[in-house]
């Protein structure tokens, strides 16, 4: 079963879902989007724009 972000409210739910406390997952979510620019040049969401094909991630959570 899929869960959203968006539903996850304790931190028993943080850790099944993500395996990290929500802090954690904040901080590893600011390193993925700083490596992502720098790899690609540009936010995911121009780079999704200026792409024909479907992107893996939608976002950066």
């Amino acid at each position: 079963m899929a869960i959203s972000l968006k539903e996850i409210r304790t931190e028993r739910q943080w850790r099944a879902s993500t395996g990290l406390n929500e802090e954690q997952f904040k901080k590893l979510v600011n390193l993925f989007e700083s490596a992502y620019e720098e790899l690609f040049g540009e936010n995911i969401q121009d780079r999704q724009s200026n792409s024909t094909g479907t992107s893996t991630f939608q976002s950066y959570e």
